[in-house]
């Protein structure tokens, strides 16, 4: 059972959580919002558990563990908890940050894995924690659109385009100064040059700057959510098409 990105036992965990998030919302789509609330709660909550022990077993695997290295300050891992804030608060800020970002992070984590991560059994306790804790941030993003806390619009770039600024140069100061705290050379994407992640390196290519190098990235957001928004329209207007039929 060895896991590769795009692979058959890639693509079983993917339809894992895709089926789970499925069942979920068919189960919880009319319920009353404050049962919605407490299962993102509870889920959110178990994540960050899930999360902390699976890190607490890296640091006694064989992988090259340093706890300054480890911490979640990755977007993808920012939005196991800004999901949990989002869903309590409803705030619109976070929310069409998690909603949008918290699914895209985790597909492009869990496709280009780091070595430790691919090309070996799934069933490794390192690669169950990275493929589950990842799994259940992509279910909760989306999951945030299907029971209802987010409707997908175009006017959400207004909202993404800064939240990703505020949310990701406040992680790269952060990251920055826990760096000069414990002089350890951390390694989140956007804090040093890329590697192995062939749309990064050239867009390191083109911006040779720590962070900065991101910016062409915007672009692709942007068509991401009109991408996603005419997805959504589409399905509308042939579901309303078929009603008058």
């Amino acid at each position: 059972m060895i896991i590769k990105a795009f692979n058959i036992v890639w693509l079983l965990v993917i339809a894992l959580f895709i089926g789970a998030t499925i069942f979920v919302t068919i189960k919880f789509k009319n319920k009353e919002q404050i049962t919605k609330d407490k299962f993102m709660t509870i889920l959110g909550i178990s994540n960050i558990v899930f999360f902390l022990l699976y890190k607490v077993w890296l640091s006694i695997d064989d992988y090259n563990f340093v706890f300054w290295k480890e911490l979640p300050l990755q977007l993808c891992n920012i939005n196991m908890f800004l999901i949990i804030i989002a869903a309590r608060s409803k705030n619109k800020f976070l929310t069409v940050f998690s909603s949008y970002v918290a699914p895209l992070g985790a597909i492009m984590a869990m496709t280009f894995a780091e070595p430790a991560f691919t090309g070996n059994s799934i069933f490794l306790l390192r690669n169950i924690g990275f493929y589950g804790t990842h799994g259940i941030i992509l279910m909760m993003g989306i999951l945030l659109f299907t029971l209802g806390y987010q409707k997908p619009s175009f006017k959400d770039i207004i909202y993404l385009l800064p939240a990703l600024v505020v949310i990701s140069l406040s992680a790269y100061l952060v990251n920055n100064l826990f760096g000069l705290i414990v002089n350890c050379k951390t390694n989140y994407f956007y804090t040093c040059s890329p590697a192995g992640i062939g749309l990064l390196e050239m867009f390191w290519e083109w911006i040779p700057l720590e962070y900065l190098y991101l910016l062409p990235a915007s672009v692709i957001f942007i068509a991401y959510i009109c991408g996603l928004n005419g997805c959504i329209l589409l399905v509308k207007l042939i579901k309303s098409k078929i009603k008058k039929a």
